[in-house]
């Protein structure tokens, strides 16, 4: 894979599957489907093996049972599957991804553990991902976001990565209320693969970002 391929499928994919999709008003399975369903032309394809459809669209038991291509793939399931969801990814030829869940190192030793086995994972099936503990990411000027709680927003100028994922959420609604726009949102969660560095250097060469501003607790 080349160095912009995974960019593109982060920020611009054509299909996206929701592993974790829910019926469940109020969850964040529920409220990211809605937001991609809701959000441009591109293909969502809703993964959970215990429903047989999920706001109206055909559900599939695994990733693998999708008959199409997937760009990407978003991730909320509970941290102990993750695993095991991203060798099927991997499986299905998926080379991006979100990983949505938490209960990895910031919870302590043991979840540290399952961190660095999902690392492993990716870096032999070649996946980059953001997270995980992430609140997730958007482009607003291709109209994709997997921001579970933020309303729309107007595009414009300014990039935004944050390593607090409440703070970012927090200038996004104060920035829309002062009438600035923006181009992308990045919450990087963990950094268990991509980093902020990544993330900078991305936004560094990214045409739609005038202003980059970041939110850095540590490098």
């Amino acid at each position: 894979m080349d160095n912009n391929s995974h960019w593109h499928n982060l920020f611009d994919p054509e299909s996206v599957a929701v592993i974790g999709a829910s019926n469940t008003s109020g969850t964040w399975g529920f409220n990211i489907i809605w937001r991609l369903l809701n959000s441009g032309s591109r293909r969502v394809y809703p993964v959970n093996p215990s429903a047989t459809e999920v706001m109206g669209r055909k559900a599939y038991n695994r990733i693998t049972d999708i008959p199409d291509p997937v760009d990407l793939a978003v991730i909320v399931v509970r941290a102990a599957q993750v695993p095991e969801i991203l060798r099927e990814c991997i499986q299905k030829g998926v080379k991006a991804a979100e990983v949505i869940s938490g209960g990895f190192a910031e919870t302590g030793e043991s979840g540290a553990e399952l961190e660095a086995e999902i690392i492993s994972i990716a870096r032999q099936g070649g996946i980059r991902f953001i997270g995980p503990n992430t609140m997730g990411h958007a482009d607003f000027r291709s109209n994709f976001s997997t921001l579970a709680w933020t309303p729309e927003l107007n595009p414009g100028p300014v990039a935004l990565v944050t390593q607090s994922g409440n703070l970012g959420n927090r200038i996004l609604l104060s920035g829309a209320n002062l009438d600035i726009g923006f181009s992308k949102f990045i919450s990087p969660g963990n950094e268990a693969d991509l980093h902020m560095e990544d993330y900078l250097e991305f936004l560094g060469q990214d045409e739609n970002a005038g202003i980059i501003a970041g939110y850095i607790e540590g490098l």
